[in-house]
């Protein structure tokens, strides 16, 4: 899927844009998450997916890999529901901030913190 980062809202007003069912540029809203969480929801899953793939050999990392593989497929199951379940998109989150290795970097690092604060908010 290619990405534009310019459709993601940026600033300090942009986790307040993240709000449930919010519009923005006259986004079309999904139940549960919006347009621009769903899309960087699918920006982070890929992250995950190369960290895991990275960190998948390491055999002091075998837990946390797995509990990061769950929350990963967890988090792909929910932005593909009709109707993904904020709460549930939160704890995968809070599992993927969890993770001790670095997990992302550039865009899909700066959404994790946002998309928390979104998801708990």
């Amino acid at each position: 899927m290619t990405f534009h980062e310019s459709t993601v809202p940026s600033g300090p007003s942009a986790s307040a844009s993240l709000g449930l069912n919010a519009t923005a540029h006259g986004a079309v809203i999904l139940p549960g998450i919006s347009a621009e969480e769903h899309r960087m929801l699918e920006v982070l899953v890929g992250a995950i997916q190369s960290a895991v793939d990275e960190n998948a050999g390491i055999d002091s990392l075998h837990d946390e890999v797995a509990q990061l593989q769950a929350a990963m497929e967890t988090l792909q199951t929910q932005i593909h529901a009709p109707r993904p379940s904020r709460k549930v998109i939160a704890w995968a989150l809070d599992q993927v901030k969890a993770f001790p290795a670095g997990l992302a970097s550039g865009v899909a690092a700066s959404y994790l913190p946002m998309l928390v604060h979104a998801m708990h908010g």
